[in-house]
Parts: C-alpha cells; sequence; structure tokens
C-alpha cells in the first residue's frame, strides 16, 4: 500500500509539472489546438501598444511601439497549437538620449470568441511576460486583433 500510494504521488507531482503551471518558465496556458481561422499574422491594438506580427509557419516575429511611453520592441517566437512562445527586446526612451534596453520571454494564447454585434468572430490574445528567462511575473499582455481597413 505505502509503494502504490508513493508512486501516485510521484506521478501527480510529475503531472502538475508537465502542465504548465510548475514555474515561472512554464505556461501558465494549456497546450490546445489554434483555433478555426487563427493566425498571429496581423495588426494588434494590446494594453503595452500597437504591435504588427508576422506568422510564417510556426515561427512569429513582430513588433510593438507604445508612443505615449516611449517605448519600442521587438520579438520572435514560435507557434505550438495556440501558443506563442517567444523572447522580446525593448527599448525605454523615456530619457531621450538615455535609451534603457530590457529583455525577456514570453507566451500568448490566441483565442476567437463569437460574434457580437458586428456578427464577426473577435480574434485576441492573452499572455504573460516576465524578464530574463522567465515567461511570468513581468505582467500580462493582452490585445484583439484589427479587422483588414480598421479597427
Amino acid at each position: 500500500m505505502r509503494r502504490t500510494l508513493t508512486l501516485v504521488a510521484v506521478f501527480g507531482l510529475a503531472a502538475a509539472a508537465c502542465n504548465g503551471n510548475g514555474g515561472s518558465t512554464q505556461s501558465p496556458f494549456p497546450d490546445s489546438p489554434m483555433p478555426d481561422g487563427g493566425n498571429f499574422s496581423g495588426r494588434w491594438n494590446t494594453n503595452l501598444g500597437d504591435m504588427t506580427l508576422s506568422q510564417d509557419g510556426t515561427t512569429v516575429v513582430g513588433s510593438w511601439k507604445d508612443l505615449p511611453n516611449h517605448k519600442t520592441g521587438n520579438l520572435e517566437g514560435t507557434v505550438r497549437g495556440c501558443l506563442l512562445f517567444f523572447s522580446w527586446t525593448q527599448t525605454d526612451d523615456t530619457i531621450p538620449g538615455m535609451p534603457r534596453m530590457t529583455k525577456g520571454r514570453g507566451v500568448l494564447q490566441y483565442l476567437v470568441d463569437p460574434p457580437v454585434g458586428t456578427g464577426l468572430p473577435i480574434h485576441r490574445f492573452e499572455g504573460t511576460w516576465g524578464y530574463d528567462n522567465d515567461v511570468q511575473g513581468g505582467g500580462t499582455w493582452t490585445g484583439r486583433k484589427r479587422r483588414e481597413g480598421g479597427v
């Protein structure tokens, strides 16, 4: 009985570590397939500024601008299902002539909400970012994909 209980406890810990709840280098989101019509390419309105992403297969590159706060950044990453695992760099020009560089990692989860009002589905993401090798701990990153020719 004791041997069985130990095996169950060890298996439970291993399963918890694999589902993304193990630490700040793990995704807080479950692995799942990309929603129908989902693709990270496009222009996005985000809580960290305007962002443009380009997806080619599983590779994504992009940039963002937070002009009111004098920040710009770049990211590159890999898509696995509906998740984008990425690294980022940001330049903070808050103090003119003294740019400050920061870097880190993050993960975005692609979501498609049912149509409301316009009759078109809403493509968006929810994510987290962190400093250095952490994908969490820095903050949240949310965005809504702009429609062709508008917001």
